[in-house]
């Protein structure tokens, strides 16, 4: 048995290295072996399940799929995706009915650690399986773009020195999130007790990476004095600031390419819509919000 999941999962690493696109971000996930309810399914049909399933998720590309090692037991499963770096792992359940078998796969984010969705058919032979294959690659990526412009970046800081724009004031949304050409930005951090209004993130990273980044954006500022509240809106606005007692916006924008440190690009702004603050981040995706966080209330004391 052991040799026959090492061959399997040999011969699946080879393919499965040789299928992946050339995107710079994709979804990656484990299709682990699924469990079976009933002695009459054994190990070795799991496990040609749980092939059958990434290799069709593989298939239809823009997911990376990563073989899983083999003798990994189901309560480290989570512990064994996150540790290769994987966003997604797949398990389930096989369940003898009549002349097939119910088959229910679940798809858990290792952000959160919970399940994010699942799909469940009644299937007769792996033709069947592979057509599950589709479903799950299809929610995965449903899960990965959804909302990936949802607060688009604005430009980066012009730094070449111009005139000033003299037609007064910019109070659009367009103009909120652009610099004046020429002008510097100084950074003018939320004094202690300040409530700061977290946006919504945007950037091309997934969902689960992009929700657990404004978490975590939102608890460095509150160890370092400050209040922060995450709130739904991707614009700054001064209503945002009154319906929330906040003094400053800050919005972010987290790209997590595979392969490379994660990118995070984060500006603050007063209530009118002015930039007080405007840089960007190169450093691991467990430090990078710190950092940038860091770098904004503490200036002088190093950047990313």
């Amino acid at each position: 048995m052991h040799r026959y999941l090492l061959a399997v999962f040999a011969c699946l690493s080879v393919f499965l290295v040789a299928a992946a696109p050339a995107f710079t971000i994709v979804p990656t996930v484990i299709v682990y072996p699924l469990e079976a309810s009933s002695s009459d399914l054994n190990r070795e049909d799991s496990a040609r399940i749980a092939t059958t399933l990434a290799t069709q998720i593989a298939l239809g590309g823009e997911v990376k799929v990563i073989p899983p090692k083999a003798g990994v037991e189901r309560a480290n499963y989570l512990a064994d995706a996150r540790s290769v770096g994987a966003n997604y792992y797949v398990t389930g359940f096989v369940t003898p009915l009549g002349n097939g078998a119910s088959v229910v796969e679940q798809v858990v984010s290792t952000i959160s650690g919970t399940l994010v969705f699942s799909v469940t058919n009644y299937i007769t032979s792996l033709n069947d399986i592979a057509s599950q294959g589709d479903q799950l690659r299809l929610g995965i990526l449903d899960r990965g773009t959804r909302a990936l412009q949802a607060f688009q970046a604005p430009p980066p800081p012009d730094t070449t020195p111009a005139p000033e724009p003299s037609n007064g004031t910019q109070t659009s949304i367009n103009k909120i999130f652009s610099h004046k050409k020429g002008a510097a930005i100084v950074a003018e951090t939320p004094p202690k007790d300040a409530t700061v209004a977290i946006l919504t993130v945007g950037g091309s990273a997934d969902s689960e990476h992009r929700s657990a980044a404004a978490k975590a954006i939102a608890a460095a500022f509150e160890r370092d004095g400050r209040h922060a509240v995450i709130v739904t809106a991707d614009a700054p606005s001064n209503d945002v600031c009154t319906a929330n007692k906040a003094t400053s916006l800050v919005a972010a924008w987290l790209d997590t390419p595979a392969n490379a440190n994660a990118a995070l690009r984060m500006i603050a702004y007063d209530c009118s819509g002015k930039i007080a603050y405007d840089h960007s981040f190169q450093q691991p995706l467990a430090g990078v919000t710190d950092a940038a966080v860091n770098a904004y209330l503490n200036p002088g004391k190093g950047r990313g």
